[in-house]
């Protein structure tokens, strides 16, 4: 009687959870540089920038710079 070969099942999920790995990591890299482009975005409104310049260097919407003024 031969035993089941679980090496193809094992590498599968090794993969999936590589990949689970790769997705949270990337998912933290975008949340961390939203928050850095915000705290940009905040600094130049604090030097006086205009909402339309601050928009035009950080790509951030006029919603997320209206948002930013409003908490200045």
């Amino acid at each position: 009687m031969a035993l089941p070969n679980y090496r193809e099942d094992i590498m599968t999920l090794a993969q999936r959870l590589e990949q689970k790995g790769l997705k949270k990591g990337l998912e933290e890299g975008e949340h961390r540089k939203t928050i850095a482009i915000a705290a940009i975005a905040k600094k130049l409104l604090d030097e006086g920038r205009s909402p339309g310049a601050v928009q035009k260097l950080t790509g951030l919407s006029e919603k997320e710079i209206m948002a930013l003024v409003d908490k200045h």
